[in-house]
């Protein structure tokens, strides 16, 4: 298994930098729990990238994107008219990882 491609690796970064930035945000603040929060998924992705990434590749990656983007305008939602006391940055970006290493999970492990 090589490390140049592996889209398993980079959306479990992906969930695993959500779960780190929902603590960081708790116990550090936005600004330091978004820049530590970004580390897993950074390294991750600079691992991952490849130069050439082929079609089938690019399909998942816009149907991800299209995925998470409703997902995300769903929560914003709730958070907006439910939640106004809540900081919508955090979980913005919270859910963003939490979604988009989910989808990614599920839509490499379906197709």
């Amino acid at each position: 298994m090589s490390i140049r491609g592996n889209q398993s690796l980079l959306h479990g970064s992906e969930i695993v930098s959500g779960v780190l930035s929902f603590f960081l945000f708790r116990s550090l603040g936005t600004m330091p729990g978004l820049l530590f929060g970004f580390i897993p998924f950074g390294i991750a992705l600079i691992a991952t990238l490849k130069s050439d990434p082929d079609e089938r590749e690019l399909q998942l990656a816009h149907q991800i994107n299209g995925v998470e983007g409703i997902f995300i305008a769903v929560i914003m939602t709730v958070v907006y008219f439910r939640f106004p006391d809540v900081d919508w940055f955090q979980v913005l970006i919270t859910s963003m990882y939490l979604i988009r290493g989910t989808m990614g999970l599920v839509f490499h492990r379906i197709r």
